[in-house]
This record gives C-alpha cells, structure tokens and sequence, in this order.
C-alpha cells in the first residue's frame, strides 16, 4: 500500500470524496449539550460531487429536522460552534473517512442553494419545508483508510495504527 509520500494531497482528496459518495451515508457524533453524553445517529450528507467546494472538501452538508436532537445539538449558542464528527465506511472498499470539524446552520439562501433533492421526500416542499435546516460541517481534520479500492494504508506501518491523517492550516489548505 501507498503512503501519504506518494500520494499528492489532490489525489487523496479525490480518494477521499469517492469514498464518501460510494458510502453515501455516514454516522454524525455530537455532543449532549445537557449531559457528557456523545449521541450518533446516520445521516444522509449531499453528495460530495454536487457539492460546491468540495475538491478540497471544504464544506459538507446534510440537512436536518429543525426539532431534531442533533439540531439542537449543533445549534451556535454563546459556548460557540459545534464540534462534530461524521464517518463514512466504503464497506467493499475496506476503507473510511473521519472528518472532525466545527458545524453550523446555513442562512436561507446557502440552505435553498445548496438542498438537493435525494432529500425531497423527507422535505416535500423541498428547502421551504417548515422544519428543513441544512448544516455544514468546515472539516479541520480527516482520517483516510482504503485498503482495497485505493490502497491507502499508512496505519500498518505506524504502531499507533493511526490512518492516514490530514489537518488544515490556518490559510485552509490541507
């Protein structure tokens, strides 16, 4: 297997977007703002190749019930943004993405842009639907294993295991 030496960062990148996109769901972790509790549940994020931004995987976006716990959850309020993790798992490919970030509710017209219709019928009226919210996750850190689609597997020649890990700079480049 390759590691991150030889691989460009694009390339991962483009690895990492296909791999989220073949998953097509992916398991949300919030914290419990009244408890130490961690809460997860599947979520069904746009797809990265309709997705603006997302040769850098700058942005992810789901939508969510504005009654939902993880709404709640991730709501900004004056402790300031949410951290979040959502992992995708490519099981043919024996691979996965972690993305940690900081999530946060778009305005009206980001969550009109952005809705995309594999959630229609769960949003009838589409982005106008009373309870829609679109939140997006600014990932900051991705962990990336594939063993057999694209052969990533750094974790095998560290003693920590540790995948393969990206981390974005203060200019927003990984």
């Amino acid at each position: 297997a390759m590691s991150m030496r030889e691989k460009p960062i694009p390339t991962l990148l483009r690895e990492m977007r296909s791999t989220m996109d073949i998953a097509q769901v992916a398991s949300l972790s919030t914290f419990s703002k009244k408890s130490p509790d961690i809460n997860s549940r599947i979520v069904w994020p746009k797809p990265m190749n309709v997705t603006s931004g997302s040769d850098k995987l700058e942005r992810v976006y789901f939508a969510t019930n504005k009654y939902s716990r993880k709404y709640a959850e991730m709501a900004s309020n004056s402790e300031g943004l949410a951290r979040v993790n959502m992992i995708y798992y490519d099981t043919e490919g024996m691979g996965y993405v972690a993305l940690r970030g900081t999530a946060l509710e778009c305005d009206p017209e980001e969550a009109t842009k952005e809705f995309w219709s594999g959630w229609i019928n769960v949003y009838p009226e589409g982005p106008s639907t009373s309870f829609y919210a679109l939140l997006r996750i600014v990932p900051d850190h991705i962990e990336f294993a594939s063993y057999d689609r694209f052969h990533v597997d750094e974790g095998s020649n560290r003693t920590d295991w540790r995948a393969l890990t990206l981390l974005r700079n203060e200019t927003g480049n990984w």
